[in-house]
């Protein structure tokens, strides 16, 4: 059972790891979506290097705090 425990603690561990770095991915890519739209791309632009819909897109720009 303790070895079971081991690989459980193992596991977690490594979503966790996983989990900040998506997370800070995701923070990098919403400030570059922004930045670009400031720099004079469209959504439309965006949304094709991305993939994001118009309302995943509008998330991750209205997702950073305001300037």
């Amino acid at each position: 059972m303790a070895e079971t425990f081991d690989e459980l603690e193992k596991a977690v561990a490594a979503l966790r790891s996983v989990t900040e770095e998506r997370e800070i991915l995701i923070r990098r890519r919403d400030e570059l979506i922004r930045a670009s739209l400031k720099g004079g791309a469209t959504w439309v632009q965006v949304q094709n290097v991305t993939g994001l819909s118009p309302r995943g897109l509008s998330l991750a720009i209205n997702r950073l705090p305001k300037e």
